[in-house]
């Protein structure tokens, strides 16, 4: 996202250089792309409630300003596949944190598609199974482990969805502090 959080711009490029740069924790806010059920998972900054989109990617010559579309969790993970384990970075074999914000009301459709996209994107990159369901505290394990492998946070509010069997961590977890803004 750029400085102005409503009303702006989002877009791959944008990942894609702070990933190159070297970032190695990417914090994505999905939303639904429409109220319908099993819509499309989208990055986008907005409210849930309403499910109001504030960002979209900039426009081209065919579309309108106003008009962008939006961007794909899809398209998100893609990105980060092909750079973050790569030679184009400085740092490709340290692990790298996918955060993820779920505004997507609890729907199990969309929840399954964001974990197949995940696992199109990262499969040879993923933690083992006994790091899925949360059942082992990520933060009490030598980082070597993670060497070379996406490890993914996300709020609780995938229960009972096949995204819940690759969630390594959750905000929820005892041993994981978040910061405020004022910190």
């Amino acid at each position: 996202l750029g400085r102005n959080q409503i009303n702006d711009y989002v877009s791959t490029d944008a990942l894609k250089y702070v990933i190159t740069a070297g970032a190695r924790l990417v914090h994505l806010d999905i939303y639904c792309e429409d109220l319908k059920m099993g819509s499309k998972p989208i990055v986008t900054h907005g409210f849930e409630v309403g499910n109001y989109h504030f960002t979209s990617k900039p426009p081209t010559k065919f579309l309108q300003i106003g008009k962008g579309e939006q961007l794909s969790f899809d398209e998100c993970c893609q990105v980060i596949a092909e750079n973050a384990f790569s030679s184009a970075v400085t740092n490709p074999t340290d692990p790298f944190f996918l955060a993820l914000n779920l505004h997507v009301y609890n729907d199990i459709e969309i929840l399954n598609q964001i974990a197949n996209t995940i696992i199109k994107h990262f499969k040879t990159h993923m933690l083992p199974k006994e790091y899925g369901f949360q059942q082992t505290d990520i933060t009490r394990k030598p980082i070597y482990r993670f060497i070379d492998k996406v490890v993914i946070i996300a709020d609780s509010k995938a229960n009972k969805s096949k995204l819940s069997e690759i969630i390594n961590y959750t905000w929820k977890n005892p041993g994981l502090r978040q910061n405020t803004r004022t910190e």
